[in-house]
């Protein structure tokens, strides 16, 4: 309960709030049969303390991620391995962004919860790390490997690339039809200016 309040004021763009909430959550105490719940947390915390890097560029909060994100991993957290992942992406440290991710990749664990949307996320973020590297044909490959193994994961993506194509398309038509309507005078290029 305690990450669905925390992802909903995420998702209302109230990340301070979400922060908060989740810092107040991990100050109570969970039964030992449960340490999901508090790697869970932990990975929560991570994910809003990168959202919140990838806005202000403080590197200290990348650090605060990377904690959240190892203690998780060490509470047996698969997914807190993305997280790390993400870290090291982001101080262009390519190996070992590749190693948490192959971690997730190479699971053994096809009937947990999650199982095929943390591998899509895996493939999105080794096509980051490829982009990132100049390795544009590989990004591809692993992008389109994330959407094959959970669609539903990137339908924003596409809506969002779908409406950035009709804009585009838009702003051509513009630009050509401005064109068009030019006398020949007017499209001549003027020399010596």
């Amino acid at each position: 309960m305690q990450m669905h309040v925390g992802y909903a004021l995420a998702n209302l763009g109230k990340l301070r709030e979400a922060l908060e909430h989740t810092n107040r959550a991990l100050q109570l105490k969970y039964p030992s049969t449960q340490p999901w719940a508090r790697a869970a947390l932990l990975r929560l915390k991570g994910d809003l303390l990168m959202d919140e890097y990838r806005r202000a560029q403080r590197t200290a909060l990348l650090e605060e991620a990377q904690k959240a994100y190892q203690q998780s991993a060490q509470l047996g957290h698969l997914h807190a391995h993305i997280g790390l992942a993400r870290v090291a992406i982001e101080r262009k440290q390519w190996t070992q962004a590749s190693q948490h991710l192959n971690k997730v990749l190479n699971s053994d664990r096809p009937t947990e919860a999650g199982y095929q949307r943390r591998q899509a996320l895996a493939y999105y973020y080794l096509a980051e790390l490829k982009m990132r590297q100049g390795k544009k044909e590989e990004a591809e490959t692993y992008y389109r490997k994330a959407i094959r193994t959970h669609p539903s994961s990137f339908e924003q993506v596409r809506v969002d690339e779908q409406f950035l194509k009709a804009v585009a398309l838009h702003a051509m038509k513009e630009i050509l039809g401005k064109a068009q309507k030019q006398t020949p005078e007017q499209s001549k290029p003027a020399l010596g200016k």
